[in-house]
């Protein structure tokens, strides 16, 4: 699973705070999940005037993309 995180890691390129925690591979329904999430106490820029701040709420959100490996077509 090594392999998997330092590919991934390569690709997303999270820039700190910001790690991957987890990733998950399942095969028989071509998912693979990727876990992101920083430490307790990061300090993050507000988007409005810049000052770093800790975060406050958190949740737990997923992302899917919308083209997957059945859908394409070579050409």
């Amino acid at each position: 699973m090594e392999a998997l995180e330092s590919l991934f890691a390569k690709a997303l390129k999270p820039e700190p705070p910001w790690m991957i925690t987890k990733i998950e591979f399942h095969e028989a329904e071509g998912v693979i999940r990727v876990f992101i999430d920083f430490p307790r106490g990061s300090m993050f820029p507000c988007l409005v005037c810049g000052k770093h701040m800790k975060a406050y709420d958190t949740a737990e959100k997923e992302w899917r993309h919308l083209i997957r490996s059945d859908t394409v077509r070579g050409r």
